[in-house]
């Protein structure tokens, strides 16, 4: 029984340990080069003055699409509330969730793939200038993607017990919080939905309980809503109209018309990416070209191709790196090509994460077969990444906190 009980805590504080030591290195990575706060019109001031209105006169309704997005604006008030407007307390709130979500990311490869599988995943999410860039911003990016990554962990894990109330409910709760942070990730219910019908990977009534999770705070958050407006689609009809706010992003500052599905509206939207074919396509150029993201893209072409014919993964581990490159596929389809965003990096967080998880594993597997090329391509991804956010840091991008006062 000692035997046993040593076990299970050395396995425990191994699943811990690198989890931890994953944070401890972004941490430092976040800190060391942080933009912080940019200020102006730009959206971490609209979050700020979000933040500053709650704090001051208690709940607000907000009238914009970016004071709706509680669960940013809201720890971001009680932070810089209760220890001011500097660097630090600005940080708290972004690198919070950006921790979060590199500790679960880092938790859920090492439970599937090994040690060295999560540890790869963990640094290279960590170094990635996308992540640096949202991760020292008041962004709902990462709170968005955290969120999503819980709840479908949450799903993973339900399948695997007989007792599977608490974590589906968990997953439901999660989902509502990821579309309390920003309507972009509507993808989910969606996906849960056609799982429902299709009485997959979950029992129906599994499916269910999720469902009664996330019903909560949704109805809290619009029965509020309704009852301060009169509008019992307040939510949706703000979210809507947000391209009636002026944007540098757009050509003539705003749009009149339907959002949803609409190429009027995508044609409208000024490149943001390096280069500009179409705006079909461009978002998909963008995920190889795109300094943000596209070294880890290219990275895991360069992984494939040096693999083929030496290493093979389990059928089990194709199956999971398919399902989470099917759920990044769904969600960039569906900001793209159904919301019309502006189609910045920033919207494919989810996409970043699913190909980094596809580079980490073939590393791992790769390793042992040829560790020195292996070595090089990660290492050289790596320095490709550092430089990229010490030159955006060095040009300028962000300003001192005390910008927000300004």
């Amino acid at each position: 029984m000692t035997i046993k009980i040593a076990t299970v805590l050395h396995r425990v504080s191994g699943a811990r340990a690198l989890p931890l030591g994953v944070a401890a290195l972004a941490l430092l990575l976040f800190l060391a080069k942080p933009i912080v706060f940019v200020g102006g019109g730009s959206d971490d001031m609209r979050y700020l003055a979000a933040a500053r209105a709650w704090w001051a006169h208690g709940p607000v309704v907000g009238t914009l699409h970016w004071e709706l997005r509680h669960p940013l604006v809201l720890p971001v008030a009680l932070a810089t509330g209760l220890f001011g407007e500097g660097r630090m307390a600005l940080l708290l709130v972004p690198v919070g969730y950006a921790l979060g979500l590199l500790m679960l990311g880092t938790a859920v490869l090492r439970a599937r793939f090994g040690v060295r599988a999560a540890a790869l995943w963990g640094v290279l999410a960590a170094a990635s200038p996308l992540v640096h860039e949202l991760a020292t911003r008041l962004y709902p990016d990462l709170a968005e993607a955290m969120f999503v990554c819980v709840s479908l962990a949450c799903c993973e894990a339900a399948a695997r017990r007989t007792r599977r109330a608490i974590p589906l409910l968990a997953a439901g709760v999660s989902a509502s919080l990821a579309l309390l942070t920003r309507e972009t990730s509507f993808f989910l219910p969606l996906l849960y939905a056609a799982c429902f019908v299709a009485g997959q990977p979950l029992r129906r009534r599994d499916w269910l309980l999720v469902a009664a999770g996330a019903a909560p705070l949704l109805l809290l958050e619009n029965g509020w809503l309704w009852a301060a407006t009169g509008d019992p689609f307040y939510r949706l009809h703000v979210a809507l109209h947000h391209v009636a706010v002026p944007s540098d992003h757009m050509a003539g500052g705003t749009f009149s018309g339907p959002v949803l599905m609409n190429p009027a509206l995508a044609e409208r939207w000024v490149p943001a990416g390096p280069v500009d074919v179409h705006w079909t396509v461009n978002p998909i150029l963008y995920l190889v070209l795109d300094p943000f993201y596209g070294g880890e893209f290219l990275l895991g072409g360069a992984l494939w191709w040096t693999a083929r014919g030496r290493v093979a993964l389990e059928p089990a581990e194709r199956r999971w790196l398919a399902r989470a490159g099917g759920v990044a596929a769904l969600a960039f389809v569906f900001v793209t090509y159904v919301l019309m965003v502006s189609q910045r990096p920033r919207y494919y967080v989810l996409a970043l994460l699913a190909v980094l998880a596809w580079d980490a594993v073939l590393a791992a597997r790769l390793w042992p077969v040829r560790p020195r090329l292996t070595a090089a391509l990660v290492g050289l991804a790596l320095v490709a990444s550092v430089v990229i956010v010490a030159v955006r840091h060095a040009a300028g991008q962000g300003q001192p906190a005390a910008a927000a006062h300004r």
